[in-house]
């Protein structure tokens, strides 16, 4: 997902996108059948990891916790070395 984060999505070349795997082009074509879908797996990943936080907190009954479960996320759901440069979070404390 980063290198489509940083690229964008017709800007992430084969190349850079199975040297970031460290697989070969045949791999990821025998894994994903092509970019495309190889996008759609990692924003499906993303989405429901710590892209999710969106989305759960749209479940919630009304806007003010809509809100506050928008901009405050858990830890474990948003560990530094797993967010994407951009994303907007801050932490419950433990």
């Amino acid at each position: 997902m980063l290198v489509f984060w940083e690229h964008g999505y017709e800007g992430a070349s084969l190349a850079t996108l199975t040297q970031a795997m460290g697989i070969s082009t045949t791999s990821m074509y025998a894994a994903f059948g092509n970019k495309e879908e190889l996008f759609r797996k990692a924003l499906e990943r993303y989405t429901e990891g710590p892209g999710g936080y969106l989305i759960r907190a749209l479940e919630e009954p009304t806007a003010h916790e809509v809100a506050t479960a928008t901009l405050t996320v858990d830890r474990a759901d948003h560990h530094p070395a797993r967010r994407l440069p951009g994303d907007v979070w801050a932490c419950r404390p433990p």
